[in-house]
């Protein structure tokens, strides 16, 4: 039996994929053997933000430019009535082009509905269980605070 998580992320890229947002990860499909999800397959990309900012190319990085462009994939996943739940430097990748690539649609569901698990912690105002746009409201604005200063707050994973 496939685990719930696998089938919800799965469906959830899928919806997206009739809506894509260049920021969003490509999703290449899935993988199904007896009926059964077994992979899940992404377009690749070697850097998360988190650890970006640790190379020399983080200080030629547009940051401004950069989190208009995740902020407008929030607002596009918005549009379509999910939330993200979990934005944080560990679910964007930074493509060669220094571009952002949200990723990791585990947590993503429509308004409302329940969520099996929080978000990162240290990237949420507080517990919720439920997904809302406000939890990405929130990620979005402590992302813009961390990304202009990363050495100021450790993270806390």
């Amino acid at each position: 039996m496939i685990p719930r998580s696998i089938l919800r992320e799965t469906l959830i890229v899928e919806q997206i994929s009739r809506s894509p947002h260049p920021v969003f990860i490509r999703y290449l499909g899935c993988r199904v053997r007896r009926n059964r999800i077994t992979a899940i397959w992404f377009e690749r990309h070697e850097i998360t933000l988190k650890d970006y900012v640790e190379t020399p190319g983080f200080e030629n990085l547009d940051k401004d430019k950069y989190m208009d462009s995740i902020d407008s994939a929030a607002y596009h996943l918005h549009s379509l009535g999910l939330a993200h739940n979990d934005i944080n430097p560990s679910n964007i990748m930074v493509k060669d082009d220094m571009l952002p690539v949200l990723i990791d649609f585990g947590s993503c569901q429509p308004f409302g509905y329940n969520l099996d698990s929080l978000g990162t912690v240290g990237w949420y105002e507080k517990p919720f269980f439920t997904s809302e746009k406000e939890h990405d409201i929130y990620g979005l604005k402590k992302l813009r605070e961390w990304i202009k200063n990363p050495g100021r707050e450790r993270l806390p994973y």
